[in-house]
């Protein structure tokens, strides 16, 4: 794993960027019931140890992805948004 994130670091300094490393994501895939744990980067990057976790979920371009894939959580937080509209909408329905 270390690899792949010194080449994305080496590849944005040869074009004069940096990387946000307070910004940095780990998601692991799985859909076996075994994998229960998933272990964390640690990597040097700018002279500075990091360790990037896995949260539980996380959202990438609106979708909020867990380690199982199954969109669980993406459902539960856009029916909550959904149905904060709805509510809205129902207080200007009952406006004269």
């Amino acid at each position: 794993m270390n690899e792949g994130l010194n080449v994305v670091v080496e590849s944005l300094a040869k074009i004069g960027m940096t990387c946000d490393t307070t910004k940095l994501d780990l998601q692991h895939f799985t859909r076996r019931p075994s994998d229960k744990e998933f272990p964390s980067l640690v990597a040097n990057i700018y002279g500075k140890r990091i360790t990037v976790a896995a949260p539980k979920s996380m959202r990438w371009l609106g979708i909020y992805f867990d380690k199982r894939l199954s969109f669980h959580k993406h459902v539960k937080i856009m029916s909550a948004r959904s149905q904060t509209v709805i509510n809205g909408l129902r207080c200007l329905g009952n406006t004269v």
